[in-house]
């Protein structure tokens, strides 16, 4: 499993890395608050739970200079809810002509992407969007010897106890990432049995 992790993180400095030294060549335009929620609070959240792959990612103009993506998702199947085949949601932050806006929090994605989308919608909402911004999204990586899949969790994803220390625990099981269908048996477990809310953090969307 060591390989997983590795390219994981290998992978995800370099994205990092290049968002610090855009963010520091360009100033952000919108600052938001995400609060850290565990898979257990966006499973009951959403109001659909997605499996799919990005075919098409564009960019617009949204309001005043902002610039804003449309991601087209070719759904695979759903864990929860259903909203079609195809799935499109706005996110924030790209480049549009001359216009280029960053957002801490809004998640990189690239077409070609295969991942786990925990979506919310509300009765007006023209398009559903990524519950708790970069932490709506489960991204999946093939192990390169047997093509099985394993769901990567966001860098940062916690829960109400998500904050204070805990010993680590080299070879814990509950530590490793977790197959498809893992993860899928996990969210049916989920909402059948769904956890107390009273100990969980609040599941908000930034704008």
């Amino acid at each position: 499993m060591i390989w997983l992790m590795a390219m994981f993180s290998s992978s995800m400095m370099r994205r990092g890395f290049g968002w610090i030294l855009a963010c520091a060549l360009v100033a952000p335009l919108h600052a938001t608050v995400v609060i850290p929620a565990g898979v257990a609070e966006l499973a009951l959240e959403a109001r659909a739970i997605a499996h799919g792959r990005v075919v098409r990612i564009d960019t617009r103009q949204g309001e005043g200079r902002r610039v804003v993506r449309i991601v087209t998702v070719q759904v695979a199947d759903y864990l929860k809810g259903g909203l079609g085949n195809v799935v499109q949601l706005q996110l924030p932050g790209g480049s549009y002509g001359r216009y280029t806006t960053f957002q801490i929090g809004a998640p990189e994605i690239a077409e070609g992407d295969e991942v786990v989308l925990f979506l919310g919608q509300g009765d007006t909402d023209p398009l559903p969007h990524l519950l708790g911004f970069h932490q709506g999204l489960y991204r999946l990586v093939a192990d390169p010897d047997t093509g099985q899949r394993f769901v990567m969790p966001p860098m940062v994803q916690g829960d109400a106890a998500a904050t204070q220390a805990t010993p680590v625990t080299r070879g814990d099981v509950a530590r490793r990432p977790q197959t498809l269908d893992e993860f899928r048996a996990a969210i049916a477990a989920i909402l059948k049995s769904p956890p107390s809310r009273g100990a969980a953090a609040a599941v908000r969307r930034g704008r």
